[in-house]
């Protein structure tokens, strides 16, 4: 089975549908659902830090739904 690690920006642009990326990492995070994903530890602050950032200046727009 292949393992990928997933690096913080391709999250961010999976998560924010304002980002230019959004619809290629959409695409890959789908396609690769069968996969092992990992994510550095670090990774969750770069996220949190990004997405606070861009809710301050109105560029983020999360996907729709209840993610846990």
């Amino acid at each position: 089975m292949r393992k990928y690690l997933i690096d913080a920006c391709v999250v961010h642009g999976w998560l924010n549908m304002k980002d230019k990326y959004h619809n290629s990492c959409k695409r890959f995070i789908t396609d690769h659902l069968d996969k092992e994903l990992f994510f550095p530890m670090h990774a969750l602050f770069e996220i949190h830090a990004a997405r606070s950032r861009r809710l301050k200046g109105n560029s983020f727009v999360g996907l729709p739904g209840t993610y846990k």
